[in-house]
């Protein structure tokens, strides 16, 4: 699996996302009008240029040919440092994230640092792990948490 710097959308997720049809999708990147980076057969879109073509904004310079854009930095190849280190696996831990070859999760390293626990600490407490463990933790999170969006809901008539 290969994550991104900035969020990304396949056109399905994209739809989904601003509640209109794929095709729709699939007709304003061959348009121009919303940039993507083509990987195989699918189109990815940044969440952001979804967003930003749904307010009607052009986006100069971003596309070229049929609406497929040059992977630009926000595509980058390396793969990012946590995906080295952290693991899903549903039959573990009820499929949290969690880092590999252990049985210790995101969640609570993410917990005891926010507690107030110091890298030291931590690696006394759990020998077999490393600060780049614990830095990769950080960056799952915040991969997660950059990811999120919240969307505002109409107010009941």
């Amino acid at each position: 699996m290969v994550l991104y710097a900035t969020p990304v959308l396949t056109v399905p997720e994209a739809a989904a996302r601003a509640g209109l049809a794929a095709e729709t999708i699939r007709r304003w990147i061959r348009a121009g009008r919303l940039p993507s980076l083509k990987v195989g057969t699918q189109h990815l879109v940044d969440e952001e240029d979804l967003e930003a073509a749904l307010r009607g904004e052009r986006l100069p310079g971003r596309s070229r040919g049929r609406g497929v854009a040059e992977a630009p930095e926000a595509y980058p190849s390396a793969r990012p440092a946590w995906e080295n280190r952290i693991a899903l696996d549903p039959r573990v831990l009820a499929g949290k994230p969690l880092l590999k070859g252990t049985r210790i999760a995101v969640e609570l390293i993410v917990e005891l640092l926010a507690a107030g626990w110091s890298e030291p600490e931590i690696l006394d407490n759990y020998p077999g792990l490393t600060g780049d463990d614990l830095r990769a933790c950080l960056a799952y999170a915040a991969e997660r948490l950059r990811a999120e969006r919240v969307y505002p809901r109409p107010a009941p008539l």
